[in-house]
C-alpha cells in the first residue's frame, strides 16, 4: 500500500489526469442514468416478525402469534392477514386495503 500511495505522489500530473478522467466519465454516467420522478412503490404489506428462542412452534402460535394476530384485526382496512409459526421464529404478514380513503 505504501508503494501505490508513494507511487501517485511521485507522478502527480498522472494523479491529476486520472482524477479527472474519473470525474468526467462519472458525470457521462449520471447522464445515462434512468430514474422516475415518481416510482411505485408498493406499502400495502406489512410483516411483524418475533422471536421467541427455544419455543416450540406451538408455544410460538400460542403465546405470540394469536395475540398479535387479534390485536392486529382490530385495526380497520386490512384485506387479509396470514401468519407462520416455526420453533422460534413468527410471522405475520398483513396485507392492507388501499383503496379505502
Amino acid at each position: 500500500m505504501k508503494k501505490l500511495i508513494h507511487f501517485f505522489i511521485e507522478n502527480h500530473k498522472l494523479t491529476i489526469v486520472l482524477s479527472l478522467m474519473m470525474i468526467v466519465f462519472g458525470f457521462m454516467g449520471m447522464k445515462k442514468l434512468n430514474s422516475e420522478s415518481y416510482p411505485s412503490v408498493n406499502f400495502a404489506m406489512a410483516i411483524v416478525e418475533t422471536r421467541y428462542d427455544g419455543a416450540t412452534a406451538k408455544d410460538v402460535e400460542l403465546k405470540i402469534t394469536k395475540p398479535i394476530e387479534d390485536a392486529i384485526r382490530e385495526v380497520s382496512g386490512l384485506k387479509d392477514i396470514r401468519s407462520v409459526s416455526k420453533s422460534g421464529l413468527s410471522s405475520i404478514f398483513v396485507r392492507i386495503d388501499m383503496d379505502i380513503t
